[in-house]
C-alpha cells in the first residue's frame, strides 16, 4: 500500500513551455549562475524559517553562502547577508528569533549572530583554534563544536633535527582516508557553558586523548550528534576504532556523554553496524536513531530504532525498530514532538519524507509527500512542515507541506528569474524489463523542443555507489539537464544494486559486480536503442566511480553498441583496487573477500574490466583525480595505457587537485568542456 503512489506514474510534468522554442540551452556555465540552498533551521516560536543559499563567483573560482529567511506570518522571503565570507550552519539560538551562524574571522573560524531582519551582526565567540561546526541546546546554555586536536608526533618532531622534513611514517591502515592524508590532527567534540551572551571558561574536550574523529571521516557533520533537552547529556556517533581496525569495520555506535559527571557511555552495545544520527526526544526521555544490522557492510538497511535513555544516558526498555519490514533507507530523524518522528525515505528513484507517530507503541512510516523530486532537508516550524526539493531538472527550492493531504506549495523563487531564460527538457520515468523479469525504473531526460520525429544522440548515465541510488537530485558534477541542453537524450537507470527498490534489489549486487547489473545497463541501452527518436549508431555510456567500472566494464563486453565511452575515477583492475583503496571494509563486503581467498572471488576472476581489455575498440575518454584516495589514480593510469597500447582512441584528463569529485568551479567546466568536446567529436 505504501508505494502505490509511484508505481503507477509514467512520466511527470516537466513538459517544455509553450513559446520557449526560441530559449538557449542550458549548459555548463549556467550551472554557475543558480543559488543551491541547504541547512534549514525553524525559530522556536514557528515564525521564521532560515537557510543557506550557495552562490559562485566563477571567475574567483569560489563560492560563497548567504542567508535567506521566510516569515510564515507575512509569506515574504527576505535574503538577510550579502557579505563576502560564508555564513555556515546557520540556526535559531535557544528560544529566541536570533540567527547564530559560523564565519570566517581573524580568528579563525567564530561564531556570529544576527536578527531575523539582518541587523546587528555581532561576533559571539572567540574560541582559541576557532570552531569547525557547531550545536546550541535547545534553551541556549549549551553549545557543542568541533575542533581540531593535535595528538600524535610529526616526524620534525621526532628528528629535531630534520624540522624541513615531509616524511609521514604509520603502523596501520586508514593512513590516507577519501582525499587526504592521516596526520597529527584529530577532530574531537567539545562542549562549553553560555550565560546570557558569554561563553563561560574554557571548551570541555568530550573525547580528550582519544585518536579518532568526530564527525566520521569522510563526509559526517554536526548532525551525527545532539544534546538533550536539558543539557546534561550529548549524544554523538563515532567509530572508536583506529588504523586497520578502522580500516575494516563499519561498527560505529552512539555515545552518550554525560555532563554532570564526565562519563561517556555506548548506548547501541550489540549493534554490529553503523549507528548514527542520533536525537533526543523534546522531553529528553527517548532516543532515536539510525541502524544498520551487519559489520562491514556500507550500503545495509538503515533502519529508524526508537529506545528508552535515563538521566545518566543509559538505555532503558526494549529497542524499536520502527522500519520492520518497510525495505527502504531512512534519513535524518527529526522528533517534531515525542509522539512523532519524520525522516527521509529512499523510494522508487525519489526521496520522499515520512512519518511516524506513537500511541502505544511506535506505528510504521507513512508518506508525507509524493512525487518525482527529491526531500534533501526538511524542518517542523510550529504546526507547519518545510522542506527543500529538488529535481533532475532544478536544485532545491523551499516548500510548504501538508503530510496529510501529501501537498505543497512553493515558498521560494531562488532560480525562477533564471531557469525562465532557458529551455526546459522533458523528464520521464520509464521502466525498462530486465532479463529476469523486473522492472528497472529508468529516468528519461530529452532535449527541450524534443521533436519525436527527429533522431537523438543518447547517453547511457551509469549510476556509482554502487549502492546509490539514481533519485531526482540536481549536482553540479553530472547534471541530466546540461547533458540534454547538449542535445542528448539520457538514459539514468536503477540498475541492480540500488537502493529504493526492496532489500533484494539492492544487495544483488555484492560480490556480483559484472553479474545483473551489468545485464540491466545493456537491457536499458537496447530497449532505447529500439526507439525511433534514438540514432543507435550515435550512443554512448559514461559514469563515475563504480559508473567508471560500469563503462570500463562495457567497454569490453558491449558488442559494438556503444560508439564512445567516458570513464571518470573508475575502477579498472579489481585486484590492485583492493590493495590499494582506503577502506577496507568496502572491498571485503562488495568483492566479497580478498584477492588471496580461496577459492578466489569472481570479482577477480571474471568481473574486474581489465580481464576484458583485449576487446577494447571503442574510443574512450579516461577521467582521474590525483587526490582520490578511494579508486586510487593508478586505476585511469592502467586504462589509459591499455588503450594507448591497444591503438584505441584515448585522451586521459587529469585533475591534480581534485578527490573522488570534481567540485572546484573552473575545475567544473573544464571537465564539462573536455566531456562534451569528446562525445561530440564521436556521436554528432
Amino acid at each position: 500500500m505504501m508505494k502505490k503512489w509511484l508505481t503507477g506514474f509514467l512520466a511527470v510534468g516537466f513538459f517544455a513551455a509553450q513559446g520557449q522554442t526560441s530559449l538557449p540551452s542550458f549548459t555548463e556555465m549556467d550551472l554557475w549562475k543558480l543559488g543551491y540552498a541547504s541547512g534549514l533551521s525553524a525559530s522556536a516560536d514557528g515564525k521564521l524559517v532560515v537557510f543557506s543559499v550557495r552562490t559562485t563567483d566563477l571567475e574567483k573560482n569560489k563560492g560563497q553562502n548567504d542567508l535567506f529567511v521566510y516569515n510564515l506570518s507575512s509569506k515574504k522571503m527576505s535574503q538577510i547577508t550579502q557579505t563576502l565570507e560564508s555564513e555556515n550552519g546557520a540556526c535559531f539560538y535557544g528560544k529566541t528569533q536570533k540567527i547564530v551562524f559560523s564565519c570566517a574571522s581573524p580568528e579563525g573560524n567564530q561564531l556570529f549572530s544576527i536578527n531575523a531582519d539582518g541587523t546587528q551582526r555581532t561576533q559571539l565567540s572567540s574560541i582559541d583554534g576557532g570552531i569547525s561546526e557547531f550545536k546550541f541546546s535547545v534553551d541556549g546554555k549549551r553549545l557543542a563544536y568541533t575542533q581540531e586536536v593535535k595528538l600524535d608526533q610529526k616526524i620534525s618532531e621526532k628528528y629535531t633535527d630534520l624540522p624541513k622534513t615531509s616524511a609521514m611514517v604509520y603502523d596501520g591502515l586508514m593512513f590516507k582516508h577519501w582525499n587526504q592524508w592521516a596526520d597529527d590532527q584529530y577532530s574531537h567534540l567539545f562542549y562549553i557553558d553560555i550565560q546570557g551572551d558569554r561563553f563561560v571558561g574554557r571548551g570541555t574536550d568530550v573525547m580528550e586523548n582519544e585518536r579518532w574523529d568526530f564527525p566520521m571521516l569522510p563526509h559526517d557533520g554536526i548532525d551525527q550528534m545532539d544534546i538533550s533537552p536539558d543539557g546534561t547529556l550529548i549524544a554523538y556517533a563515532t567509530k572508536k576504532l583506529f588504523g586497520t581496525d578502522a580500516a575494516r569495520s563499519t561498527n560505529s555506535e552512539i555515545y552518550v556523554f554525560n555532563v554532570k559527571n564526565g562519563n561517556t557511555s555506548v548506548f547501541t552495545r550489540g549493534n554490529d553496524g553503523y549507528d548514527k544520527e542520533p536525537r533526543f526526544s523534546p522531553d529528553g526521555k527517548q532516543l532515536a536513531w539510525l541502524s544498520m544490522e551487519r559489520n562491514g557492510y556500507e550500503a545495509d538497511l538503515n533502519r529508524l530504532m526508537v529506545q528508552g535513555i535515563d538521566e545518566q544516558g543509559n538505555p532503558f526498555g526494549k529497542s524499536q525498530n520502527i522500519t520492520g519490514s518497510f525495505e527502504y533507507n531512512s534519513h535524518h530523524p527529526v522528533f517534531f514532538t515525542n509522539s512523532k518522528i519524520g525522516v527521509t525515505v529512499e523510494i522508487e528513484g525519489t526521496i520522499q519524507i515520512y512519518l511516524t507517530e506513537k500511541k502505544t507503541d511506535w506505528s510504521a512510516l507513512k508518506p508525507a509527500t509524493k512525487g518525482f523530486h527529491n526531500y534533501n532537508d526538511f524542518v517542523m516550524a510550529g504546526t507547519q512542515l518545510f522542506g527543500l526539493k529538488s529535481t533532475l531538472l532544478a536544485p532545491n527550492e523551499l516548500y510548504q507541506i501538508d503530510g496529510l493531504k501529501m501537498t505543497e506549495t512553493k515558498v521560494s523563487a531562488i532560480n525562477d528569474a533564471i531557469l525562465k531564460n532557458y529551455a526546459t527538457p522533458t523528464m520521464e520515468l520509464v521502466k525498462v524489463p530486465s532479463t529476469d523479469g523486473k522492472e528497472i525504473f529508468t529516468w528519461v531526460v530529452k532535449p527541450a523542443n524534443f521533436n519525436p520525429n527527429q533522431k537523438y544522440p543518447a547517453l547511457l548515465l551509469c549510476q556509482g555507489g554502487p549502492q546509490s541510488m539514481v533519485g531526482q537530485g540536481f549536482s553540479t558534477r553530472w547534471n541530466t539537464r546540461v547533458m540534454a541542453g547538449h542535445g542528448y537524450v539520457v538514459m539514468y537507470p536503477n540498475r541492480r544494486g540500488l537502493p529504493g527498490f526492496g532489500k533484494d534489489w539492492n544487495e544483488s549486487i555484492s560480490g556480483k559486480w559484472g553479474d545483473q547489473a551489468m545485464k540491466d545497463l545493456l537491457s536499458v541501452t537496447d530497449h532505447f536503442a529500439k526507439q525511433s527518436y534514438i540514432n543507435n549508431e550515435k550512443l554512448g555510456a559514461v559514469g563515475a566511480s563504480f559508473g567508471g567500472y560500469s563503462v570500463y566494464w562495457l567497454a569490453g563486453n558491449h558488442q559494438n553498441r556503444f560508439k564512445a565511452f567516458v570513464s571518470h575515477c573508475g575502477i579498472f583492475n579489481t585486484e590492485s583496487m583492493y590493495g590499494s583503496t582506503e577502506e577496507v571494509f568496502f572491498s571485503d563486503w562488495d568483492s566479497d573477500g580478498p584477492f588471496w581467498k580461496s577459492p578466489k572471488p569472481k570479482t577477480y576472476t571474471e568481473y574486474s574490466p581489465h580481464l576484458y581489455v583485449k576487446n577494447w575498440n571503442t574510443p574512450i575518454l579516461v577521467i582521474h583525480n590525483e587526490k582520490d584516495f578511494r579508486v586510487p589514480l593508478e586505476q585511469g593510469q592502467m586504462a589509459f595505457t591499455s588503450a594507448q597500447l591497444l591503438g584505441v582512441p584515448s585522451k586521459f584528463l587529469v585533475f591534480p587537485d581534485e578527490g573522488h569529485w570534481v567540485q572546484k568551479p573552473q575545475n567544473s567546466v573544464a571537465w564539462n568542456r573536455e566531456f562534451f568536446n569528446w562525445l561530440d567529436s564521436y556521436l554528432k
